[in-house]
């Protein structure tokens, strides 16, 4: 036995969405006790986010039981679509609506008519840490400090969809049933004696999902900051067993906060990384930044305060929840400097420049649950690392620049 907000310790992603349920409904109620004061949202409209509030609080989603709950990414998106429609339509102003649809709608130019922008400071996730939080009318980008400056959250308003909603792979207690000799259920007790509970069935494993019994060392998020050993393949990331020589995926990070009609959050660190001949002190930067019509940009830079030269093999990962898997999702591509991926599910294409030309490595998120039919493996999102290979000279910035854009599918 236990609590149910153990759950919410064991699964971030969890504690994630429970804390956007609570943020979104903080807004909710304050527009309906504020409705005389915010003339230009209609009694109509703020029915319309009670009732997108109170779908997105259906409780399978939050949590993993023997029907699958968290681990199944489309009631995650289910419940994700509700609140972030709850959001939407809160936003003020006719123009952002189709007329009877109650959705977002985008401008010829990509962006919501209001484009305004704001930078929050608050603690989020009830920690006790802020995280900083990027809010405009057709997306928001959810900042955490604490855990290496990462991106943990990502609303395309206009598509209702958290495409940082990647659930991270972790063991659990019924994977080491995958070790047994695979007795395969008989839900009826038919040939299986008396008819067994959900709880009582044992569950059939499939030999050729030992592959999915894979443990990351952190969470699932964007812009994680690694310094992998030179000698890091795709695989070894893909299998869980790269060596990382830096201290800064899980590292605090000092922040600031450039206000202004296009926010943006500085995010610092130094820390150190194995080289060749030892441990090197790097100072790290990254300028993360909104930009119009549902995209942002990162701008890094980096230098070695040691006293000599050391070659450094760095990457930035980003892990994001499309739809569904294609088979292209194993890849690598040498020097580019465009890198696009379309998502029939979502209905969006997400594209990716970067300067200078990178190394891309992409591989499939999969996770190895567990349900009333037995394990299964769910593909939850995909990792994309951008990766350079350089040569860190005493005091000389190295610098890389991303830029993440999001459009319709053609």
């Amino acid at each position: 036995g236990g609590i149910w907000r153990n759950f919410l310790t064991k699964y971030p992603e969890g504690n994630n969405l429970h804390k956007k349920m609570l943020r979104v409904s903080n807004q909710v109620h304050m527009a309906h006790l504020q409705k005389d004061q915010r003339r230009g949202l209609s009694r109509h409209r703020l029915r319309q986010s009670l009732k997108a509030l109170h779908a997105g609080q259906c409780n399978d989603a939050y949590w993993h039981g023997i029907f699958g709950g968290l681990y199944l990414p489309h009631l995650r998106r289910a419940v994700y679509r509700e609140l972030l429609t709850a959001e939407s339509l809160l936003l003020e102003g006719p123009s952002t609506l189709r007329p009877g649809s109650g959705q977002a709608s985008l401008r010829a130019g990509g962006g919501f008519k209001n484009s305004a922008a704001a930078v929050h400071e608050t603690d989020f996730d009830l920690d006790g840490r802020a995280e900083l939080l990027i809010e405009r009318p057709d997306q928001n980008l959810y900042v955490s400090p604490h855990e290496g400056g990462t991106l943990f959250e990502w609303d395309l308003k206009p598509f209702r969809v958290n495409l940082g909603d990647v659930l991270t792979r972790r063991q659990e207690a019924y994977h080491r049933e995958l070790e047994a000799s695979g007795v395969r259920d008989h839900p009826s007790g038919v040939g299986g004696g008396s008819a067994k509970t959900i709880h009582e069935r044992s569950r059939g494993a499939d030999p050729q999902l030992s592959s999915l019994r894979v443990v990351d060392s952190a969470r699932r998020l964007s812009l994680m900051d690694r310094f992998l050993a030179a000698e890091t393949t795709r695989q070894d990331l893909w299998q869980g067993r790269a060596r990382e020589c830096g201290d800064f995926i899980h590292g605090q990070y000092a922040w600031a906060i450039h206000r202004g009609s296009m926010p943006a959050v500085v995010l610092k660190r130094q820390g150190t990384v194995q080289g060749a001949g030892g441990r090197f002190l790097i100072e790290l930067e990254k300028v993360i930044q909104a930009i119009p019509g549902m995209g942002w940009t990162v701008n890094y830079r980096f230098q070695n305060l040691g006293t000599h030269s050391t070659p450094l093999h760095f990457a930035v990962e980003c892990n994001w929840a499309f739809g569904t898997a294609t088979p292209q999702e194993h890849s690598e591509h040498h020097a580019v400097s465009h890198w696009e991926r379309p998502d029939p599910v979502t209905g969006l294409t997400l594209q990716v420049e970067c300067h200078p030309a990178a190394g891309v490595w992409t591989f499939p998120v999969e996770t190895l649950s567990t349900s009333e039919q037995g394990f299964e493996g769910v593909y939850q999102g995909t990792a994309v690392l951008f990766h350079w290979q350089v040569t860190a000279s005493p005091r000389q910035w190295q610098t890389m620049h991303l830029q993440v854009a999001v459009s319709r599918l053609a």
